[in-house]
């Protein structure tokens, strides 16, 4: 299981200018802290974010883990889109009381935020996802995913319906798979489920869905030499079904972070290649 970069939190909102000789302005700047806002410190309320994303209205979303001296749980924080001033802030904490670790948050068309990331339980951990309502942070519904195996939650996209993509990985025992599984908008119910398994260790660097409703999953596997390729695979927005995959071995490390779409649903992705 891969460990996420970790930054402590400062939001800023940069105001461009018509002129390009201009530089951009800060509207504003909002440093957040946890629960209580204590001093941010080690084991004492830090806030570390992991992932932002904006509505339609222009509200930012930022999820990240505040921890409160024994275990890391959940943050996410709504601020306004004129002000920078906080809307809400929920905490999620699993059953278990044990460390959960948000990796990624989406927004859907009517606001609602869905964030994804592990949670530990009494025996391993487990891909969680849950839905907050756009208006108070209220929990829709929260969805533990426990295959019985090590599982992480990373990524995680929502489509035109507000139904959520979740990816991440899991341990098979040998090795790691990417598992994505698509949940229903309403309650949060498994449409469908997959895992992609090379063999050999896979692991997951984005995913996006297109207008179509089909999920996009890019990362890498590793090869017969050991070293790292580049793999995109395309799924059914119906069934889950594997429409494509591509595999980009140019000879030696290869490696690719971050995916987009265009218009007519072409991916592009951006890496690196040491051959």
């Amino acid at each position: 299981m891969r460990l996420a970069v970790r930054f402590s939190c400062l939001v800023l909102l940069a105001c461009g200018f018509l002129a390009e000789s201009h530089a951009q302005g800060i509207r504003w700047s909002r440093a957040i802290n946890g629960p209580g806002n204590v001093a941010a410190y080690v084991g004492d309320g830090r806030f570390i974010t992991r992932s932002l994303a904006a509505d339609r209205a222009g509200n930012v979303i930022v999820t990240g883990s505040t921890s409160d001296g024994v275990s890391t749980d959940f943050l996410t924080t709504k601020l306004l889109a004129q002000t920078g001033g906080v809307a809400w802030q929920k905490v999620f904490a699993g059953a278990a009381g044990r460390d959960d670790d948000p990796g990624s948050v989406a927004i859907d068309a009517a606001g609602n935020a869905f964030v994804v990331g592990l949670s530990i339980g009494a025996a391993t951990s487990d891909i969680q996802v849950v839905k907050y309502a756009a208006a108070d942070g209220a929990v829709l519904w929260s969805r533990t995913l426990d295959a019985g195996v090590n599982e992480a939650g990373y990524f995680i996209a929502v489509d035109a319906a507000g139904n959520a993509f979740a990816g991440g990985e899991a341990f098979n025992g040998a090795n790691w798979d990417v598992r994505v599984v698509k949940l229903a908008a309403a309650n949060g119910g498994t449409l469908w489920d997959q895992t992609f398994n090379s063999q050999r260790d896979d692991f997951i660097s984005d995913l996006q869905v297109d207008g179509d409703g089909n999920a996009i999953v890019m990362g890498a596997s590793v090869n017969a030499a050991f070293n790292y390729d580049i793999r995109v695979a395309k799924y059914s927005a119906a069934s889950g079904a594997l429409l494509w995959q591509r595999t980009i071995d140019g000879g030696g490390e290869d490696e690719a972070y971050n995916l987009a779409l265009d218009g007519a649903g072409n991916v592009l992705l951006a890496g690196y290649s040491s051959a």
